[in-house]
């Protein structure tokens, strides 16, 4: 096991800029996973980790060493892709076994650790069968035992579910977890999926134009967003973010819809605007409510024993998830918890903090 520094670290594709100093410890035994939409370069920090690609400036190290400009080989670390990358020709036993033959070790030996490996991951019964015999799970599982076979310090893994069902996603995932949990290896993942981020890291880095927006655990990271952008990229659906007029700065009350929202025991708040946030799930829908913001329902989606809602306030749409049935054209009042408001900075996107009232509750006002 080593923990992982990036230091500063900057790559280039000829005039493109990928990114530039990133700065961050990925800790020893961690699951760390590189979250962030297509294209905003987490596939290739992880091939700079693993040194299928060269870095533009700054230092890698494992543990204490130095490792940039060592070749793969000499990095001790192990891919999962993917496309699984598996032999056709070969059988489970024979994939699984590849590493330990390249490094020509003994044959009894190689039997014993293929068959630990195997029992990992339930692979004993299929270790005489060819990848084609083998469903999306199983070959994914194939593919994580040759890397688990060479005990490498460090695994790297690809989007390594990205080509499963949902099913298998979520049976996948619980199966990753576990194996973490049993091998206390360090993982670096990599994923565009941020419910699969959330569920299996212990800490997330979220990437967007080429800089790191957050670094956090996942309970912090959906808490308590960075920027505008983290708010809206994690959470399903995303979180409601609503430009808003500061109409008294001290405490600050804003302009929402057609009442005045107060941020009691708020700091003062010397902005003309600024973005309100709030997720769907905290957003409380009453039928009747004298404190609650008119709204209207344009569209109801089941998702068993849930409602997402579409609602229009103030020509503003804004989504809402409910547990009870409300119908298109249904007049409704939305209630904002105060402790779950998040307030962000107009022209930054930034996170602005802010007290929670003494009374633990939100004040609206006809205006």
């Amino acid at each position: 096991m080593s923990s992982i520094r990036l230091a500063n670290i900057t790559k280039s594709f000829r005039d493109v800029k990928v990114f530039e100093n990133i700065d961050l410890t990925i800790r020893d035994g961690e699951f760390f996973t590189f979250l962030g939409p297509s294209g905003c370069g987490k596939s290739t920090l992880l091939n700079l980790i693993a040194g299928l690609e060269e870095v533009s400036g700054g230092r890698i190290y494992f543990d204490d060493q130095d490792v940039t400009n060592l070749p793969p080989a000499k990095r001790d670390v192990a891919m999962v892709f993917q496309s699984y990358a598996l032999y056709p020709h070969m059988s489970v036993f024979e994939n699984i076994a590849f590493p330990l033959r390249i490094k020509k070790l003994d044959k009894g030996l190689i039997k014993k650790e293929v068959e630990r490996v195997a029992s990992v991951l339930g692979l004993q019964d299929l270790l005489d069968r060819k990848p084609r015999e083998l469903s999306g799970g199983q070959r994914q599982r194939v593919a994580l035992g040759r890397a688990m076979v060479r005990k490498p310090r460090v695994f790297l893994m690809d989007e390594p579910l990205s080509n499963l069902d949902a099913r298998l996603r979520i049976e996948m995932r619980a199966e990753l977890k576990r194996l973490h949990q049993k091998l206390g290896t360090t993982i670096v993942y990599v994923t565009h999926d941020q419910a699969e981020a959330m569920a299996l890291s212990e800490r997330i880095a979220i990437l967007n134009n080429g800089t790191v927006q957050q670094c956090a655990d996942p309970l912090s990271v959906y808490s308590r967003p960075a920027n505008t952008f983290v708010a809206a990229f994690i959470g399903t659906p995303p979180m409601n973010i609503i430009e808003t007029v500061v109409i008294e700065k001290s405490p600050p009350v804003l302009s929402l819809g057609n009442k005045k929202y107060k941020i009691a025991g708020a700091d003062t708040l010397n902005l003309e605007r600024v973005f309100l946030g709030v997720r769907p799930e905290d957003i409380v829908l009453k039928r009747v409510s004298r404190s609650g913001i008119e709204s209207i329902v344009e569209i109801v989606e089941p998702e068993g024993a849930r409602f997402l809602i579409d609602l229009l306030c103030d020509g503003v749409s804004i989504k809402a998830i409910s547990n009870e049935k409300f119908n298109p054209g249904d007049k409704v009042y939305m209630e904002l918890p105060e402790e779950k408001i998040h307030l962000f900075h107009h022209d930054t996107g930034r996170r602005i903090e802010f007290a929670p009232s003494p009374s633990g509750k939100n004040q609206t006002a006809g205006s």
